[in-house]
């Protein structure tokens, strides 16, 4: 097995994906949203797109969750980009 395909790659590229996450979060709760806070979950989820071109990968209950939530990332990213887009202020 690869290096780049072992579970803790997968979980160190998911805890990096999740960590963006949070930090576009608490950009945009704190009023200055910057969007380079959200390039690890779009880096991560870009290094782990080989686990859904890889069927015998993606069969594996645990490489297939691991793209779920990779993806789940990315979907979650979206709402803070949105809302400072159509400028709607949740922070105080």
């Amino acid at each position: 097995m690869k290096l780049h395909r072992s579970k803790t790659m997968v979980a160190n590229w998911l805890l990096l994906s999740f960590v963006g996450v949070y930090a576009s979060y608490a950009s945009y709760f704190h009023g200055a949203l910057d969007t380079i806070y959200g390039l690890p979950s779009v880096v991560a989820a870009g290094m782990l797109m080989w686990i859904k071109s890889d069927p015998s990968f993606y069969q594996q209950r645990f490489y297939r969750l691991s793209w779920w939530a990779s993806m789940t990332a990315l979907l979650l990213l979206l709402v803070p980009g949105a809302l400072w887009f159509l400028n709607i202020r949740l922070a105080g």
